[in-house]
């Protein structure tokens, strides 16, 4: 059995994500997700005064805000 910390396990294999974290999985900078936070835009809950992500409900949100192409009109 291997003893690997959370800490070292993939950001896409982790349940709960820390800001830096969920910037790094995002290709964003961590203001932009504080930005985020602070507008109540992403899902997020705060445990001893830090805030953390549950990755499916992230993914969840990234999936309702995307933008599908409309469907091509023939004629």
């Amino acid at each position: 059995m291997s003893n690997v910390t959370s800490s070292e396990l993939p950001v896409a294999s982790r349940e709960v994500l820390s800001v830096k974290q969920l910037a790094e999985f995002l290709g964003v900078s961590e203001s932009v997700i504080r930005r985020l936070i602070k507008q109540n835009e992403i899902p997020f809950v705060r445990i001893s005064g830090l805030y953390k992500f549950f990755l499916p409900e992230i993914r969840k949100w990234l999936e309702q805000g995307t933008v599908r192409p409309a469907t091509a009109i023939t004629g």
